[in-house]
């Protein structure tokens, strides 16, 4: 279990307070190993920094770090493939003739949920339809000048594990500030991407062969709840958890900190990760994944060995 490695040692390195702690525990489902600090930076020396960082960046540079380490072994593998994906960005012009599409990888998705209910309207918000204007103007390159485009995004490939990064804290330009954003925001335990996906395809006429052959490529965009790292605090210092879904017995989860590992109540999610409906927002999930439900010869990533 990959992230399940990925997602403990975050929550604990970011906890820890070094100047006490010697080791820490990572854990897999079933084994439990301490783990020395010294070793870890040695092998690490850039991972980790005394300036703030949250978990979603610590986990960036972590995969980035041991994707590194791995190809200084010339290692046929790669952590960040099993993340990976790729935006595909349509951009359009009324003035001139211009379209072009540009792609762009992705490991961890951001997600705004100012003003939104859960992570299908985050979903919708995202991907809506853009007019790039006035200092965001598209330069064309036919033209030798600067145009309003339609900015049209989508999903051209997906991961079997997809990492998203709750904004819950936004900055103020005002007062040059981040702020909380006080509110409830649901993330579902299955999560559809197919209307989000460029190869979209419409049933509309099609013999009835071929529209359950498209309706099985669809299942293929389905995913399922199956980690948290969980943010505990106020805007200026917190302590972490992780909150991990057994993949052999689903209905299974686990709490991971730097206290151990203890099974815990799938119905709790909620009150860690969601946010509250009233009052202040004191836990919620900061960083989130998703695995993909099944695989099939529709293959929207290279599959695991």
């Amino acid at each position: 279990m990959l992230y399940v490695a990925l997602f403990a040692v975050t929550t604990v390195l970011i906890s820890q307070d070094f100047s006490h702690e010697k080791s820490f525990q990572t854990y897999d489902l079933d084994i439990a190993e301490s783990v020395s600090l010294e070793e870890f930076f040695q092998t690490f020396p850039k991972t980790y920094s005394k300036t703030q960082i949250d978990a979603a960046n610590f986990l960036l540079q972590l995969i980035s770090k041991i994707d590194q380490e791995i190809q200084s072994l010339n290692l046929p593998i790669s952590v960040e493939r099993y993340f990976k994906g790729e935006f595909e960005n349509k951009i359009t012009s009324k003035t001139c003739n211009l379209e072009k599409t540009i792609t762009e990888d992705f490991i961890m998705i951001p997600v705004s949920i100012q003003k939104l209910k859960n992570l299908d309207e985050s979903f919708e918000r995202f991907f809506m339809e853009e007019i790039l204007t006035h200092g965001n103007r598209y330069y064309c390159e036919q033209c030798n000048i600067k145009h309003d485009v339609q900015l049209k995004k989508g999903l051209k490939k997906l991961p079997n594990h997809l990492l998203f990064e709750i904004k819950r804290m936004e900055i103020d330009w005002t007062i040059m500030e981040f702020l909380l954003i006080d509110s409830y925001h649901e993330l579902p335990d299955t999560l559809n991407l197919h209307p989000y996906m460029k190869n979209d395809h419409s049933t509309f006429a099609l013999e009835e062969e071929e529209k359950k052959s498209i309706e099985e490529e669809k299942e293929v965009y389905k995913y399922r709840l199956n980690g948290l790292v969980i943010y505990q605090g106020t805007e200026k210092a917190a302590k972490y958890c992780s909150l991990i879904r057994d993949r052999e017995v689903q209905q299974k989860w686990y709490k991971i900190d730097r206290d151990g590992k203890k099974e815990f109540d799938h119905d709790d999610i909620s009150k860690l990760a969601f946010g509250n409906e009233k009052g202040k927002v004191e836990s919620w999930a900061q960083v989130v994944i998703y695995d993909k439900i099944q695989t099939s010869n529709f293959h929207i990533h290279e599959r695991e060995p």
